[in-house]
Formats: structure tokens, C-alpha cells, sequence
């Protein structure tokens, strides 16, 4: 585990330096975790040395060195490569990810790094030793309106709601670790429905904001894509448990505005970390999960997570990840969990897709009986 005290050295520009006018703002590249954001707001930036940014805040920043982050998802739906020099409208978030990097959004506005390619800024604090050297940027100002106030993505989430009447059949996709491709199964999940005739909501729930990860989820056939970022998250780390069952319960009831006949939830960090474990104890959630397709590497982490998922009230439907790949593994984690072992491309059978979504029939507490 690599340690970063040794950050770039501080560069906080004030007064006339720091000016930006309103058009050059909006000409800026804008990340995706900012896409909800109307640029018609932007007016100016605001910094120096007493600013203490929060999760959430629009940030102008310039690049100093590239490293592990060298494309960055742009809100108009596209992957940049990046140079040093270039400047982006990102946005201030925690990041948690245990085979890359634990970041903070730090206390002003000195040098720190771009940690995520959905364009999440913060100072790295800890390290995976595979991984590369973070890429250093600068943060120029905070992006204010014409009020002068500090634009931050709450202002421009979707109005909070809960979910009215019945729902559409919800299958969630989780990892019990780390790296377990639980994004490739809710894509290829989402194929094969689309595939069996059904209409699909695809929903992000944790993770750090990612424009491919949902650019996928619309490639696999998904009407209607959203994530946190919509409820005003640039990141589910460290974010309290309210505010994460309140972001749930509001994607869920936007979703509810479009013809759908599933919804394909993906966590997007395993379920043993912060964010996930809070969320999945929710009774909302469980009240609202009709089955789990879980990813797992081998038979040991498929026991501990099939065991996990029903102490929270939920019942995981199939495996999937790694261990797929190997037909021995896939016979071990048959044996010691009952389950069917799925690979992703079975996922995307129509028929299967349909099979499984067949198999879940919502108890009158809305549980998958």
C-alpha cells in the first residue's frame, strides 16, 4: 500500500488570476459526473487559501501530470484522452476503491488528484500497490452562480421521491469482493432481457460516478439508464445511510415514470464495504429486491455472500464472475450453494434472462417468495 503525503505542491490562485468569465466556463470540458449540471449557471469561480470545498462542488481544474486516470468521461458522452494543461469542470467527491485508490475531498483547495475517469477530484490517501501513480491537477476555483453561491450537484439533482404502487421486477447485480465484474453481469443481464422482448431500466446505486459503466448499461439495450449522480452523488463513500436510502428510493420512483417491465440494479462497490453494506441492510431495499445475481471469485466467497445477502432479507438467484471460468469452480460453488452458475454470456441469453425473471414471484411484503 503506497502512501501519497507527498502530494503536489499547492497552487491556489486568487484575485485576477483566478477570473473566468461565464462563456469561457461554459466552452470547458464538463465531466460526466456534472452532466445534470446547466451551464447557463455558471457565472464565475471563486478561490484562495480559507475555501474549504464539500462532496458535491463544481471545481475548474487544470492538469498537471498525467498518471493512473488518463481519459476522463465527458457529460456530452464521450471518453477524452488527457494531457497536462488541459482543463475540466469535475467535481469534489470521496472515492473508495480497495485494487486502486482511497481518496478524501480535502480541506481548500490546494493541489490533489483526479481519481476517477467520471471526473471525481480529491486527494489520494492510500494506494494499491499495482496501481499507477495518481493524476495531479490543480483546482483553479470553485464554479459559482450569478449569486455568487457555489454550484454543487445537489442543485440540480432530481426532486426527491418514493416509489408509488408496484414496481417493475428488480434484479440486483453485486460482488461479494472486489473486481468481480458485477458491471459485466447487469450489462449482459440488461442484454437478455432486452433480447426476450422486456423493457429495461438499468440504476447504479454505489460506486464513484462512471460514464462508461453507464454508457454500457445503454449499449446492452437499456431504455432509460440512472445512477446516484442523478440524486445529487458524485460518490456513495462515506455518505451517510440516509442519504443513500434516499437516493435509492428516488431513482426508483423516476424510474417508475417510464414503461419498464425490469429494472437491472447494479452495486457498484462490493457488499462488505461501507456504502453497499449500509444500503443492502436498508428495509427499503430488501423490500424491493426481488433476487440477487451475485459475483464471486471461488466457492468461499460465494458461501460468505449468499449468506450475507439472505441475512438482509434477499435471495440470491444465480452466481456469476471469475469463477466461471473455470467448470471445476463452477461445480464447487454448485455444490455448496444450490445455486446455477452463470457465465456472462448465459446471462444474455434471452431465454435465460427470461427464465430467470419468471422464477421471481414478489410476496405480498414484496420480498422474492
Amino acid at each position: 500500500m503506497t502512501h501519497f503525503a507527498d502530494a503536489p505542491s499547492p497552487v491556489v490562485p486568487t484575485g485576477a488570476a483566478s477570473a473566468r468569465s461565464p462563456r469561457a466556463l461554459r466552452e470547458t470540458r464538463i465531466a460526466f459526473a456534472a452532466r445534470r449540471i446547466d451551464p447557463s449557471a455558471f457565472a464565475g469561480i471563486v478561490a484562495g487559501g480559507r475555501i474549504r470545498p464539500r462532496a458535491g462542488d463544481l471545481v475548474l481544474i487544470r492538469v498537471e501530470r498525467v498518471g493512473e486516470t488518463a481519459r476522463i468521461d465527458l457529460a456530452c458522452g464521450r471518453s477524452a484522452a488527457i494531457f497536462a494543461g488541459d482543463e475540466f469542470i469535475v467535481v469534489y467527491g470521496d472515492h473508495y476503491r480497495p485494487d486502486q485508490f482511497e481518496a478524501y475531498v480535502p480541506g481548500n483547495l490546494s493541489a490533489c488528484h483526479l481519481v476517477a475517469a467520471g471526473g471525481v477530484a480529491a486527494i489520494v490517501a492510500t494506494s494499491h500497490e499495482r496501481a499507477g501513480t495518481p493524476t495531479a491537477i490543480t483546482p483553479l476555483g470553485l464554479i459559482t452562480d450569478a449569486s455568487g453561491a457555489v454550484i454543487n450537484l445537489q442543485d440540480f439533482a432530481l426532486p426527491t421521491a418514493e416509489p408509488r404502487g408496484a414496481l417493475p421486477t428488480v434484479i440486483a447485480c453485486a460482488s461479494a469482493t472486489g473486481a468481480c465484474d458485477r458491471d459485466r453481469a447487469a450489462a449482459h443481464l440488461v442484454r437478455g432481457l432486452r433480447e426476450a422482448g422486456r423493457r429495461v431500466g438499468a440504476l447504479r446505486v454505489t460506486g464513484t460516478a462512471s460514464g462508461e459503466e453507464a454508457w454500457v448499461l445503454h449499449d446492452a439495450g437499456a431504455d432509460v439508464v440512472m445512477d446516484f449522480s442523478d440524486a445529487g452523488l458524485a460518490s456513495t463513500f462515506a455518505q451517510e445511510s440516509g442519504s443513500l436510502e434516499a437516493a435509492w428510493l428516488t431513482l426508483l420512483a423516476h424510474l417508475q415514470h417510464h414503461p419498464l417491465d425490469a429494472i437491472v440494479v447494479e452495486f457498484g462497490s462490493a457488499l462488505r464495504l461501507a456504502d453497499t453494506d449500509a444500503l443492502v441492510r436498508s428495509s427499503a431495499v430488501a423490500g424491493m429486491v426481488d433476487g440477487v445475481v451475485l459475483s464471486v471469485a471461488d466457492v468461499l466467497t460465494a458461501m460468505a455472500g449468499v449468506r450475507l445477502v439472505e441475512s438482509v432479507g434477499a435471495a440470491v438467484i444465480a452466481l456469476t464472475g471469475p469463477m466461471t471460468a473455470s467448470p471445476l469452480a463452477m461445480r464447487e460453488c454448485t455444490l455448496a450453494t444450490r445455486l446455477a452458475c452463470l457465465r456472462p454470456d448465459e446471462l444474455a441469453q434471452p431465454k435465460r434472462a427470461a427464465d430467470l425473471q419468471a422464477a421471481l414471484v414478489r410476496s405480498p411484503l414484496g420480498v422474492a417468495a
